[in-house]
């Protein structure tokens, strides 16, 4: 295979050579037919020079502008065409340029009319000298040293020239500044040759219809009048013959004016396909940037690399585009167009770009972290609904409490110590976004080292370093990490009986969530992290209540007079696990996420179920408690709920009384009996290989660990 392509790259190098020296050929070909033909042009003004410069200026708008709604017909280029008039920044330019090449069109036949070809030739050796004078101002083009002297040079032979000429050459100097000042408005407008030609001259077609027809009604006006070879000659100057075989450089060297121009020959391109999508209008943010991709497709759907495209922005106030990487850049607020054409009649793609102010926002808002942890933050422009329109860039960050997080130039974030961080993105404009960023240990318990149980923190790497996560003012259990990490649900009985308390992960900001007159417990956050589940003990037995965090109004999802408890949610926030005795024995029951389709997961009298946790990947761990051999045995074990597959977590040598289970499910929290009502947490770890051995929290004394939780 790469020797076949390596003979076909010789190959193509040859006939690339072959064809490079073809178009050198016709390159010349080219050049001398364009001198011979500019040289003829001023015989051709002298055929009409018994008709007013005036008239033949009119005619040759009108006529010209016949003759080109002919061309783009025949080349299907209308809704390039009407593109570009909707565009009014295109407009004016069209509209200036006219009028500068009318007064350039004007002038040379009244020069050529009245004997002075002369004083017109040294107008356009002029003409490169004002080109680099509108270039250097309006351009901010620099010359080099050499190109500085050859331009000194210039001037100097123009000068001699013009001083030899006998008078001030008035006829000349118009000619070069209108034949400059259209060049430069033709750069600027961005139009395609013909396209823009046309939008010139039928800005102007009007007035020149209203001077035929003044000339008509004095009975000044030549045209048919004058005889059928004079009304031909003045109907062929709108005549005009674009020509563009092959690929080829074709050079006009003399009078100072060196023009390069650049024609390929490729295959014939039938569709274009492009991203994203035109069929939408596009919001693009101040200072924001957008990727445009279009390729090129022959009849049979292959690619053509080497076709030429051609790109406008209709306001470029608002936005501007770089053709080499594709890339757009929002400059303004408001609407605008962009538009591709392609290398042939009706390739053109044009995309609505809605440019707004649109604002920062952060991948997360809120993050709890454990430490000597790495997260990557992104920043993203949103529109005014919040929805996120693209990356943002340019972005800068900062922490405001660098020992705790800090961040990188890409934003990521670097865990260093426990407490409380700002992470902020600024972008250009001076808009910002703030993440807020918790450590804390990745590990939490409740522990009675202080004589009531309260909640402390650990990291896995080093379990016998526990820190107080916030001092309760009575007994503190049953934390639960939200999915984002940053905020801890548990149970507090400070004002005198347990109700769910909801706290940044830091522990600060502790506030009560719920208000019954039963006691609460066993919170578990939502998929979203916007609400809890709950049991509460306000109907009698215990039930299942959803509630918002930023609410006090709970929902009922199950009903007396069963007890139901223990309830957690699904990673898709689709499903509730929990525990319910409506059998007659504790066994885990799932339901939908607003209470419907209740249905039971595990049955039998022989053993029962209890503590159900979700896992990040769907699947769902619980105790179960069973009879064997006389004895009760324990164990952990993990149910697939769409196959119905269990496999076990943990060994069945612990009398484990509650448990948790790491989000990834690499990690086990057991809460082991150690003896009568004396309770200790061990760690687990749980791989692929099976369990590891069960490795206890260091405790002291009398004291006595329980409702373990691991951070997200």
């Amino acid at each position: 295979m790469s020797i076949l392509s390596a003979k076909r790259s010789d190959s193509s190098c040859g006939e690339r050579a072959r064809s490079e020296k073809s178009q050198e050929t016709y390159g010349l070909v080219a050049g001398i037919a364009a001198f011979t033909t500019w040289g003829l042009i001023p015989i051709y003004w002298k055929l009409l020079a018994a008709v007013p410069a005036t008239e033949i200026l009119a005619h040759r708008f009108v006529w010209t502008t016949i003759f080109l709604l002919i061309v783009l017909s025949w080349q299907r280029r209308w809704p390039e065409l009407i593109a570009n008039v909707r565009s009014p920044r295109e407009r004016i330019y069209c509209l200036t340029g006219g009028l500068a090449i009318a007064s350039n069109w004007f002038l040379f036949i009244y020069a050529v009319n009245t004997d002075r070809v002369v004083e017109s030739s040294l107008g356009y050796f002029m003409t490169p000298l004002m080109n680099v004078l509108f270039g250097a101002i309006f351009l901010r083009e620099r010359l080099t040293r050499l190109q500085l002297v050859s331009v000194l040079l210039a001037a100097l032979g123009v000068l001699n020239l013009t001083f030899d000429y006998g008078r001030f050459p008035w006829i000349a100097v118009l000619l070069c500044i209108t034949f400059g000042l259209y060049g430069l408005l033709r750069k600027q407008s961005g139009t395609a040759a013909i396209p823009g030609l046309f939008i010139e001259t039928i800005l102007l077609v009007p007035f020149a219809l209203v001077f035929l027809i003044y000339l008509q009604r004095s009975g000044t006006l030549m045209f048919a009048r004058a005889g059928w070879s004079l009304s031909m000659l003045l109907i062929s100057t709108g005549v005009v013959t674009a020509v563009a075989p092959g690929r080829t450089t074709l050079t006009v060297a003399g009078l100072l004016q060196t023009k390069a121009v650049d024609i390929l020959v490729h295959k014939t391109v039938e569709a274009l396909t492009v991203f994203p999508t035109p069929k939408t209008e596009l919001p693009l943010p101040i200072q924001g940037t957008a990727k445009f991709q279009v390729q090129a497709l022959t009849a049979d759907k292959s690619p053509v690399p080497e076709a030429p495209f051609r790109w406008t922005v209709g306001d470029t106030s608002l936005a501007s585009f770089d053709p080499t990487s594709g890339v757009l850049t929002g400059k303004r607020a408001g609407k605008t167009t962009l538009v591709v054409k392609g290398p042939g009649p009706g390739l053109v793609v044009t995309w609505q770009i809605r440019v707004i102010a649109a604002g920062l926002k952060i991948s997360a808002a809120r993050l709890g972290l454990p430490l000597n942890r790495r997260y990557a933050l992104k920043a993203n422009f949103a529109d005014e609904a919040g929805v996120v329109i693209g990356p943002a860039t340019g972005v800068t960050w900062a922490s405001d409490n660098s020992p705790v997080a800090a961040v990188a130039e890409d934003g990521t974030v670097s865990t260093a110590g426990y407490g409380h961080a700002h992470i902020t993105a600024t972008a250009p404009g001076g808009r910002r976004a703030v993440a807020e960023v918790f450590v804390q240990g990745e590990i939490v318990v409740a522990s009675s080292r202080t004589g009531r149980f309260q909640l402390y923190s650990a990291e896995r790497a080093n379990l016998a370093q526990l820190r107080k996560v916030m001092d309760d003012t009575a007994v503190a259990t049953e934390p639960a990490f939200s999915p984002d990490g940053s905020r801890i649900a548990f149970t507090s009985t400070r004002d005198g009986q347990p109700e769910i308390y909801i706290m940044d992960a830091d522990g600060t900001s502790a506030a009560r969530l719920t208000n019954s007159p039963g006691a609460d417990g066993d919170a578990s956050f939502t998929a979203d992290g916007q609400a809890v589940v709950y049991h509460s003990q306000r109907t009698g037995h215990r039930q299942i209540f959803l509630q918002p965090i930023t609410s006090s109004d709970a929902v009922q999802l199950t009903q007396e007079p069963a007890d139901n408890s223990q309830p957690t949610v699904s990673p898709d926030g689709e499903t509730i696990a929990f525990v319910s005795n409506r059998d007659g024995t504790n066994h885990i029951w799932l339901m939908s996420k607003d209470g419907s389709s209740q249905r039971p997961l595990t049955r039998g009298p022989q053993s029962k179920e209890a503590a159900p946790r979700f896992l990040r990947d769907g699947t769902l761990a619980y105790l179960v408690d069973q009879k064997e051999g006389g004895r009760t045995v324990t164990q952990v074990v993990k149910a697939d709920l769409a196959s119905g597959k269990v496999t076990p977590l943990s060994g069945t040598d612990l009398v484990v009384a509650d448990f948790t289970v790491s989000p990834a499910g690499d990690l086990l929290g057991l809460v082991v009996a150690v003896q009568k009502n004396v309770f200790r947490v061990y760690v687990q770890p749980v791989g692929s290989a099976g369990s590891g051995a069960p490795v206890p929290i260091p405790t002291t004394g009398a004291e006595q660990m329980v409702s373990p939780a691991f951070m997200p």
